[in-house]
């Protein structure tokens, strides 16, 4: 249940980037209305990627040597948002958030899997896990439009700090979940 609350939080960090990319081009005017249009299928094209690809990684090292890092990555992308200024920072944001957003989509039910010891148990331990990390997604949209707020100039130093500093902490649980489950060994495949 540990990993469940890691989940939880990285979604509710997950769910600011994912109703904002579009919004945050063109409330700063980097991009008209119909290319801040495109910016989400931009990001959800990069998450495809970062669906596929870690799940690779992850056969070779280990799925909690994969999605820790990546998590914090994650996390970083989105605080570098701050520093967005022109259309082509805004694509490239997008589709590296992108990637790194499919990695916390597509590892989790990887990990429930590892650490159901019962493997009859599985879908059990999945439904009870996302039953529980689905409250940051449910919770993370209203959230993130109360950070930005509704008078002008929005919020948006707030909205990405909270979302890269909460998947940065969500990357510090899944690191205590691999500390106990198989130690402080690096090289082990976990």
């Amino acid at each position: 249940m540990v990993f469940a609350l890691g989940v939880l939080v990285v979604f509710f960090s997950q769910t600011a980037i994912i109703f904002y990319i579009s919004f945050y081009p063109l409330d700063r005017s980097f991009t008209d209305t119909s290319l801040a249009f495109y910016i989400a299928a931009i990001f959800n094209a990069g998450s495809v990627l970062g669906r596929i690809l870690p799940n690779t990684l992850s056969d070779r090292i280990g799925v909690f040597n994969t999605i820790s890092p990546l998590t914090v990555l994650l996390g970083v992308t989105m605080l570098c948002l701050l520093d967005v200024r022109n259309l082509a920072g805004i694509v490239v944001e997008a589709v590296v958030t992108g990637f790194f957003s499919g990695v916390v989509i597509a590892l989790p039910p990887v990990c429930f899997h590892v650490l159901t010891e019962n493997k009859s148990m599985i879908g059990t331990c999945m439904g009870q896990g996302f039953t529980i990390s689905g409250l940051g997604l449910l919770s993370g949209g209203p959230s993130a439009g109360g950070i930005l707020g509704t008078a002008e100039p929005l919020n948006w130093t707030g909205l990405w700090v909270i979302g890269g500093v909460m998947a940065c902490g969500a990357r510090l649980i899944h690191g205590c979940v691999r500390i106990m489950r198989s130690g402080t060994a690096l090289n082990i495949k976990v």
